[in-house]
C-alpha cells in the first residue's frame, strides 16, 4: 500500500502567488498519479492533497514511489521553493475495503507512515523491506518516527537519486539493475475461501490444510517446468519459459484445489491469471515489467476456481494444446483485453 501526499504548500504560495503555485500543485499531483499507475499500481484513491495507491510486489511499490520523487524533483529544478512529497509504504493483507468503518491495519499504517514522513522522503514499514529484493534491502536504513500513532516507531527511508541526505544515495539507479530480459509467462495465484476472501481459517486443521494447499501450488508450479518467485499465504508469483507450461501448472492447481474440502464444509479456491510479455529478471530473480503488471491486474480479476490469461496468451498457445480440449472465451466485461481459459 501507497500512500503520497504534498508538503506545506505556504511557502510556494508565497513565493509563486496563488494562480501560478495551483498551476504547480495540480502538476504535481497528475505527476504522482501518473508514476503510481506506472509501475503495476492500483489507484484505489486521491484526494485534492495525495493518491492512494495498491501494489501487489513490494519491489514494484519502491520502484514507483523512487519515480515520484524524482519526477517532482527534476520537474521543480528551476523554482526557487520546491514543493515535496511525503511518501509511505505498508506491506500486509489486501483488504481494501472498509471494515466496521475502519480500513484495515496495513492500510492504516501506509497512511500514517506518510503523515510522519519528512518532505521528499520514502518512508517503508519493516515488513515492506523484508519483502524487497536485496538491492532496495541495501538502499533502506532504519529510523525511529514521531508521531506515527499507535504503530510501532521502527521503519525504514528508502533513498532515491537526488536524495542526498539519506544515507547509501549515491548509486544511481532508480531500479534494481536487470540481469536479462526475455518474453515469458507469468502466473498470479491467490489462494483463499470460496465463501468469503481474506476469512481466517475456522479450525487448525483448516489452518494446516490452507498450508498444505499453498505447499502443493508450488509443487505444480515447480512439476511443470515453472519456477516461484514468490510465495507469501495464498499468494503466488511465477514464472514460466512457455505459455503451455503456464497453463498445464494453472489446471494442476485447479484440479487439485477443486477436490479439497474441509471438515467443517468450507472450502478453499485458486483464482489464476497468466500473462505473457517481456520480462526482466534481476540478479536475485526478482521479475518485473510489462507482463508481470498484466498478470497482477488480471488476478483482481479472476474468481476462485477461474483461469484468466491476456490476449498474448491465447495467442502465443500451442495448437496442440489447444487440440487438448482448452476453450478459451472472452472476458468481454473486462476493461482489459483478457480470456476465461475453461479446463477440458
Amino acid at each position: 500500500m501507497l500512500f503520497a501526499k504534498l508538503g506545506d504548500t505556504s511557502n510556494l504560495i508565497e513565493s509563486l502567488g496563488k494562480d501560478e503555485a495551483a498551476a504547480v500543485i495540480e502538476w504535481c499531483l497528475e505527476a504522482v498519479r501518473s508514476c503510481s499507475c506506472q509501475y503495476g499500481g492500483w489507484e484505489v484513491e486521491h484526494t485534492p492533497g495525495g493518491v492512494f495507491a495498491f501494489y501487489y510486489r513490494a519491489n514494484e511499490a519502491i520502484i514507483a514511489a523512487t519515480n515520484i520523487q524524482t519526477s517532482i524533483r527534476h520537474g521543480q529544478e528551476k523554482q526557487a521553493d520546491y514543493l515535496g512529497i511525503k511518501i509511505g509504504i505498508s506491506y500486509g493483507p489486501s483488504l481494501l475495503h472498509q471494515v466496521d468503518g475502519e480500513y484495515t491495519e496495513t492500510v492504516r499504517l501506509a497512511a500514517a507512515l506518510c503523515g510522519a514522513a519528512p518532505e521528499g522522503r520514502i518512508v517503508a514499514s519493516p515488513a515492506l523491506i523484508d519483502h524487497a529484493s536485496t538491492g532496495w534491502q541495501k538502499k533502506s536504513r532504519a529510523v525511529r518516527l514521531e508521531q506515527i500513532g499507535d504503530f510501532d516507531p521502527a521503519a525504514f527511508e528508502i533513498s532515491w537519486p537526488g536524495d542526498d541526505d539519506v544515507k547509501n544515495s549515491t548509486d544511481p539507479k532508480v531500479a534494481p539493475q536487470a540481469q536479462s530480459t526475455e518474453d515469458a509467462a507469468i502466473l498470479f495465484a491467490d489462494l483463499g475461501y470460496v465463501d468469503g476472501a481474506n476469512q481466517s481459517p475456522p479450525t487448525e486443521s483448516a489452518d494446516s490444510d490452507f498450508a498444505r494447499c499453498a505447499t502443493f501450488m508450488k509443487t505444480e508450479v515447480e512439476a511443470s517446468g515453472g519456477r516461484v518467485v514468490q510465495a507469501i499465504a495464498g499468494d503466488l508469483l511465477a514464472r514460466f519459459a512457455s505459455v503451455d507450461a503456464a497453463i498445464e501448472a494453472a489446471i494442476a492447481i485447479q484440479n487439485r484445489v477443486s477436490v479439497d474440502k474441509f471438515e467443517d464444509g468450507s472450502r478453499l479456491g485458486v483464482g489464476i491469471a497468466i500473462a505473457y510479455g517481456p520480462t526482466q529478471q534481476t540478479e536475485s530473480g526478482d521479475v518485473f515489467g510489462e507482463s508481470v503488471d498484466v498478470a497482477a491486474k488480471l488476478c483482481n480479476l479472476a474468481d476462485r476456481g477461474s483461469i484468466i490469461g491476456s490476449g498474448e496468451v491465447f495467442f502465443n498457445s500451442s495448437d496442440s494444446l489447444k487440440a487438448t480440449g482448452l476453450k478459451f472465451k472472452l472476458l468481454r466485461h473486462s476493461s482489459m483485453n483478457a480470456v476465461e481459459i475453461t479446463r477440458p
